[in-house]
């Protein structure tokens, strides 16, 4: 199947077009993909390249179970057909890979250097007459996040594009992909100083600048809406866009989007923890006892075991004999490393556990598809036949991580705060350190800096603050002394109010995703971000001692409890308005004084991470129908908003 679309590409003269068909298939414990994760000998590999070659692989996935895994006694339960097949976006939409001369800083005019950044248009559903674009026509913008943006599939664009009549623009974004504005070198390393332009503004002034190309380009009449889309860090972007730019991006589409997940912030302290809950309840509803199916399991949940499990390894890591019997529990290659402090028993009893959020993210899609539940599966079967959780936590963990090799070990290594000067410029980093450089400098959030609060009903995660002054640290040992200071953007730490004012966005998510909360499901959510002033930074002190957090505050307001934790909180203020400027101020005014900002807000059930913008997720067996109509749902309520756009300019045009 894949070999013969790459044919069809050919013929049709859509050169150098690389795209790739997921093909998958559930069995009754694990998931495999074929052709993406392969397994089987040389000429069981050749007999699925002649299937693919004759149009036929999905039928030949068949008996390749059975011949790549024979000791296995899993059978294949169902497998799509080869003419379930879905065309390839990349050729049913025309989509055409561009380049566009790109400023690399917009906000210096003395800079005059350029460079390529990537994009693609696909415009096969546009209207081809101007009045007819005017009257139904819309671009759909999607953009790019931290990583390539490769081929055009994403479910929630594609499923909706031809009904909305859209000209679909996707961007890529700088740094990443092969839209890198500054030379790197045959290492791919470069001055960690090169990383200045990278910042959230830069990007939005990219895609306002590709949009204004492709308009110009194709001649779309001013009165087309732009809807901006994206996923996950990509969501964030999209909400960034419509607040600072609500005269260039009718509406957006924030998917998954984590936007009170900015470090530093008091909302990141309010509501990380949600990560881990989020967490805890997707390990619930895939375990086999809460998920509705028949059970031996009917006396324990997933998330209850492994919150036992976590207990007992609390208790045992505050003694030297009890971390010696956690590492020869948990097999350790080095059970020093363990054994030797309270802090190392801290790290262990947090990194046995700190792969579920990926499990729990990425849960609903290849080759990820039933990995929480599958790995409760082990769990609980293991709890059944040890009635110990912390054994059958263990067992699990030799699962995961089992190598097969004889006298394999766990390779746990506990990692002491680097206290070391941070070195001096020039200092080489890894092009792929982009996203780490936002975080630092920016307040882009990962797994690893969110606070977790450890609530026994709640979470199965140790409790735990997530320290700034160690990531700070982190950070300029990895960029050098004079990485530019943690300041997140006016709209990252103002997001809540703006969106009110702002509207036009739709917020969506899984509703068992760990990066959904961070994100919002209701105008409650927002409304309750806004008005405990979310977006104030804030500033942890322990024992007397300051971290050290960037601040745009004039002045602290200290509480008084000694030397328990404290937290001094700075107002937006006038900081804000060096970095805002009057324009922006005024549209999103504008805006919010026309009484047309509203908001809407999609949840899918049982779904994980970016449901509707990640290719993994597109036309998925099994996928509950509800999924693929509340991306319609999403994308009409983006259009809907979208549409005070084509009103204004009409009316403009008119007086």
């Amino acid at each position: 199947m894949l070999l013969r679309h790459l044919r069809k590409a050919s013929a049709q003269g859509a050169r150098n077009i690389t795209s790739t068909t997921i093909l998958y298939q559930t069995l009754d414990a694990c998931v495999y993909v074929s052709y993406v994760a392969y397994m089987g000998t040389a000429s069981l590999k050749q007999s699925l390249v002649s299937a693919a070659n004759s149009g036929s692989l999905c039928s030949a996935l068949n008996g390749y179970c059975t011949k790549a895994f024979p000791s296995s006694k899993l059978q294949l339960k169902g497998s799509s057909s080869d003419a379930d097949a879905p065309p390839l976006p990349v050729l049913d939409y025309g989509c055409m890979q561009r380049s566009f001369g790109q400023q690399l800083d917009h906000f210096n005019s003395s800079e005059a250097r350029t460079w390529r950044q990537v994009y693609w248009v696909c415009g096969d559903a546009f209207p081809k007459t101007a009045q007819e674009q005017e009257e139904s026509g819309v671009i759909y913008v999607f953009l790019g996040n931290e990583s390539p943006l490769g081929t055009p599939q994403q479910p929630i664009v594609f499923e909706n594009a031809r009904r909305h009549r859209a000209l679909v623009v996707l961007v890529e974004h700088r740094y990443y992909g092969a839209s890198i504005p500054v030379p790197v070198n045959k290492y791919g390393t470069l001055p960690a100083a090169d990383f200045t332009w990278l910042t959230i503004q830069q990007v939005i002034e990219d895609t306002a600048a590709v949009l204004r190309h492709v308009r110009a380009d194709r001649s779309v009449p001013n009165a087309v809406p732009a809807v901006v889309i994206g996923g996950s860090y990509g969501g964030q972007l999209a909400a960034y866009h419509r607040l600072v730019k609500p005269a260039v991006f009718a509406s957006a589409v924030a998917a998954s989007s984590p936007v009170t997940f900015v470090v530093s912030t008091k909302m990141w302290d309010d509501t990380g923890d949600r990560y881990f809950t989020n967490t805890a309840a997707s390990a619930d509803f895939n375990s086999r006892s809460s998920s509705g199916s028949s059970s031996k399991h009917s006396s324990c949940s997933c998330k209850a075991v492994l919150r036992a499990a976590v207990d007992q390894i609390g208790q045992l890591i505050k003694s030297e004999g009890g971390r010696r019997e956690l590492a020869a529990t948990f097999e350790l290659c080095q059970p020093a490393q363990l054994t030797s402090s309270f802090a190392a028993g801290q790290q262990f009893q947090w990194d046995v556990v700190a792969d579920f959020p990926w499990f729990a993210m990425s849960n609903n899609q290849p080759s990820n598809l039933g990995r929480m539940r599958e790995y409760c599966d082990v769990l609980l079967d293991a709890m059944e036949a040890k009635a110990d959780p912390m054994c059958a936590l263990a067992k699990l963990s030799r699962y995961l991580w089992h190598d097969g090799s004889m006298g394999w070990c766990s390779n746990f290594k506990y990692y002491a705060a680097d206290n070391t000067p941070p070195p001096q410029p020039p200092v080489l980093v890894s092009v792929y350190a982009a996203y780490e450089y936002q975080c630092c400098t920016q307040g882009a959030v990962h797994g690893g800096i969110l606070s977790s609060r450890g609530t026994q009903a709640a979470s199965f995660t140790p409790a735990r603050d997530a320290n700034l002054t160690e990531f700070l640290q982190d950070c300029r040992q990895q960029f050098g002394a004079d990485l530019p200071a943690l300041q997140p953007p006016w709209f990252m730490r103002d997001v809540a109010r703006l969106t009110l004012e702002t509207g036009g966005i739709v917020f969506t998510g899984g509703s068992l995703d760990p990066w959904q909360g961070g994100s919002c499901a209701s105008v409650e959510e927002v409304q309750g971000t806004a008005a405990s002033d979310g977006g104030k930074i804030i500033t942890r002190r322990r024992h007397g001692k300051d971290m050290e957090v960037s601040s745009d505050a004039g002045s602290l307001m200290r509480s008084s409890q000694g030397h328990a934790e404290q937290e001094a909180l700075s107002g937006i203020g006038s900081a804000d308005a060096a970095d805002q400027d009057d324009s922006t101020r005024s549209a999103a005014a504008g805006v919010a004084a026309s009484g047309q900002a509203r908001l809407a807000f999609v949840v899918y059930e049982g779904a994980s991470h970016c449901t509707d913008t990640h290719t993994y997720t597109w036309n998925q067996p099994g996928q509950p129908p509800a999924w693929k109509q509340q991306r319609a749902q999403a994308m009409d309520y983006a259009v809907h908003f979208a549409q005070q756009h084509r009103l204004r300019v009409r009316r403009s045009t008119a007086d």
